[in-house]
C-alpha cells in the first residue's frame, strides 16, 4: 500500500477527527464523543470508496450521530434490542442510514441488474454526492431513515 492510499484505520481516524472537530456540531459530552467514534467505525469502512474527503466522511459520521440522538428513546431501544449484548444499537442504525442513502436516489422500480459495474459505481457516487449536498448546510436529520418497527 502506498503512502497516498491510506488504509481503512487511517480513514476512520481521519473521519473521527473531522467529526469531533466540527465546531458547528461539536458536543463534548463523553457519551456523544463515544457515539461518534462508534459511528465512524461502523460507516467509514462502508463508504470509504464512495466518499473520499475526510471532511465529508466526518460530516456523515456527525450526521449519523445527530440522527441517532434525534430518534425517540423507544426506537433507540429497539435498535439496542436487535443488537443485543449491551450494544448501543448505533451500528445497526448506521447500516440503516447507509441503506437509506443508497436507496433514496434510486427511482421506484429502477433495476440495477444488468447495468455495468461502472454505471452502478457512478450511480453510487451520485447518491452520496447528493446526500452530502443536503447535509452540509444544515447537518439536520430529516427523520427519513427506516426505523425498526
Amino acid at each position: 500500500m502506498s503512502p497516498d492510499q491510506p488504509n481503512a484505520a487511517t480513514g476512520v481516524n481521519s473521519a473521527v477527527g473531522s467529526a469531533l472537530g466540527r465546531q458547528s456540531v461539536m458536543d463534548t459530552r463523553p457519551e456523544v464523543l463515544w457515539l461518534r467514534v462508534e459511528a465512524a467505525l461502523t460507516v467509514v469502512p462502508l463508504i470509504a470508496s464512495l466518499v473520499a474527503g475526510t471532511e465529508d466522511r466526518g460530516g456523515i459520521v456527525a450526521d449519523v450521530v445527530t440522527c441517532w440522538l434525534a430518534l425517540p428513546p423507544e426506537t433507540r431501544d429497539r435498535y439496542r434490542n436487535l443488537a443485543g449484548s449491551g450494544s448501543s444499537g448505533l451500528e445497526q442504525f448506521g447500516w440503516d442510514y447507509i441503506d437509506a442513502v443508497e436507496q433514496r436516489f434510486v427511482p421506484e422500480g429502477e433495476a440495477m441488474a444488468g447495468v455495468s459495474a461502472e454505471t452502478a459505481e457512478q450511480a453510487a457516487y451520485a447518491r452520496w454526492h447528493g446526500h452530502l449536498g443536503r447535509i452540509r448546510p444544515a447537518r439536520a436529520c430529516a427523520n427519513s431513515f427506516p426505523m425498526v418497527r
